[in-house]
C-alpha cells in the first residue's frame, strides 16, 4: 500500500541547558543530514530533578543554540517554564495521559504567571515561540486561555488524524512516542532525545532514510488547514486514550 499521502512531523522533547548533550547532537546531527526542520520543546527555566542530573551548560550558550535552531528554520516550542510537576487525576487534563502536570488544576493567575515568565525568558534571548508543547502532555481549558491571551495559539498535541481547531487554538496531532510508519494523513512522532539508546538513534537514521518523501518540515505548521474539531475527532480521540488503556 502506498504511503505517500501520509505526512510525518518530528518534535523533540526537553532541550534543557542540562541534557545529554552528546544525544542531542547526534539526533540533531540525524535531521540536518536529511534537511529535516523539527519542532524543539525548549525548557527556559528547567529545574525538573530528572533533568538535571545532565551535565549543564552556560545560559549564554544555551540560548545562542537555540537562536542558532531558529535562523536554520526548527521551530522552537515552548515547553512548559521549569518543567515541575504536581499530581493530578489523569481526567482533568484535556490529553489525559499522565497523572503530573505543570500546569492542569492551577488557576488562571498562576498558570498566566508561568507562562508569562517563560515567554519573558525566551523572548528577552530574541525568540518568539508561537508554538506552546505542554510538559507531560498535560494541560487543560484554563491552560489555553491564557495561551490565547499571550498571543499563541498552536499547540502540538492530541489524538486527531488531522490539524484540529478547538476552543481557539491549533492542535497539531501528536499521536506517537516512537517510529511509526506513515499512516495518517498527518502524523507527528515525538522524541525524547535524553533518554534514546544507540539503537534507536539508528533507527532513526533508518527511518528518515526510508520516509523521507513522507517527513515534511515542521516550519509548514502554519500552513496547516485546521478545521474545528467535530464528532470524528472527539471519537478518533476516545479510542486512541481506550488503546492506551488496554496496552497498559
Amino acid at each position: 500500500m502506498s504511503t505517500k499521502k501520509y505526512k510525518v512531523l518530528f518534535r523533540l522533547d526537553d532541550f534543557a541547558s542540562n541534557r545529554d548533550h552528546d544525544k542531542w547532537k547526534k539526533i540533531l546531527d540525524v535531521f540536518n543530514r536529511f534537511n529535516i526542520k523539527v519542532c524543539l520543546g525548549v525548557i527556559p527555566d528547567n529545574r525538573d530533578k530528572n533533568l538535571l542530573k545532565y551535565n549543564s551548560e552556560p545560559a549564554s550558550s544555551f540560548w545562542a543554540k537555540v537562536v542558532d535552531f531558529d535562523k536554520d528554520g526548527h521551530i522552537i516550542a515552548l515547553h512548559g517554564c521549569t518543567h515541575e510537576y504536581h499530581t493530578i487525576q489523569k481526567s482533568e487534563s484535556l490529553i489525559p495521559v499522565n497523572p503530573r502536570s505543570e500546569f492542569v488544576g492551577l488557576g488562571y493567575s498562576e498558570q498566566l504567571d508561568k507562562l508569562s515568565k517563560s515567554l519573558s525568558i525566551f523572548v528577552a534571548n530574541g525568540i518568539s515561540p508561537k508554538i506552546f508543547m505542554a510538559p507531560s502532555h498535560t494541560f487543560d481549558e484554563v491552560t489555553l486561555l491564557c495561551l490565547r491571551d499571550l498571543g499563541i495559539n498552536y499547540v502540538t498535541d492530541g489524538y486527531f488524524l488531522r490539524p484540529v481547531s478547538f476552543k481557539g487554538v491549533n492542535f497539531i496531532p501528536q499521536q506517537f512516542g516512537s517510529l511509526y510508519p506513515p499512516m495518517f494523513p498527518l502524523q507527528t512522532i515525538c522524541l525524547h532525545p535524553n533518554t534514546m539508546e544507540t539503537f534507536e538513534i539508528d533507527k532513526l537514521e533508518q527511518y528518515c532514510s526510508r520516509f523521507r518523501e513522507n517527513i515534511i518540515d515542521f516550519s509548514l505548521f502554519e500552513n496547516l488547514d485546521y478545521a474545528q474539531k467535530g464528532f470524528f475527532d472527539s471519537l478518533t480521540m476516545a479510542l486512541f486514550h481506550l488503546r492506551l488503556k488496554v496496552r497498559r
